[in-house]
């Protein structure tokens, strides 16, 4: 049996990671528990999911299993204008794209209303001198409490030079 200190601190991980562990008994010792996990994913996953790029294995890591995925409804537009930009690249045909959105849309994310989410992103672009929609997307993580999981490089770069209150998950680390 492993010491209750290992146990809990790697509980402290699962969780700053995205994962929610519950202790199956009383006492805080016991974390054999039952753990589920939930993301605040973008664009650059969702896309992932259904056009194979680099990295689409591991985006497919954060949507299997028990996973509460969530992204604001900003989502579906960044990703039908990502896809778009694949057909105008020639990289994708239409059919294509339009097969594509359809299967994010219909993909089980739980979509939340951008707008209540803005004054909160508008804050963030500020401090951090980034987009207000990228920043919707931290906004969300951060009201949820939860990770937010990105393969959007400028935005990590952007987010290693500036603290937030936010857990930030590169992709390529899954």
């Amino acid at each position: 049996m492993e010491p209750p200190g290992r146990a809990i601190d790697a509980s402290i991980e699962f969780f700053r990671a995205g994962w929610r562990c519950v202790a199956p008994g009383p006492s805080a010792d016991r974390w054999a528990g039952i753990c589920a996990v939930s993301w605040v994913v973008d664009a650059s996953i969702a896309v992932k999911w259904v056009i194979p790029e680099v990295l689409s294995d591991e985006a497919d890591r954060v949507s299997d299993g028990e996973a509460d995925v969530l992204a604001p409804d900003l989502l579906l537009v960044e990703v039908a204008n990502a896809l778009w930009k694949k057909t105008a690249a020639k990289e994708i045909s239409p059919r294509e794209a339009d097969a594509a959105f359809d299967l994010v849309r219909r993909s089980g994310i739980d979509l939340r209303p951008t707008v209540p989410l803005l004054p909160r992103a508008t804050d963030m672009a500020r401090r951090l001198g980034h987009p207000v929609y990228d920043c919707v997307y931290l906004a969300l993580a951060e009201r949820e409490d939860t990770a937010f999981v990105t393969a959007d490089h400028r935005l990590l770069r952007r987010l290693s030079a500036r603290k937030l209150d936010v857990s930030i998950v590169d992709l390529r680390t899954l």
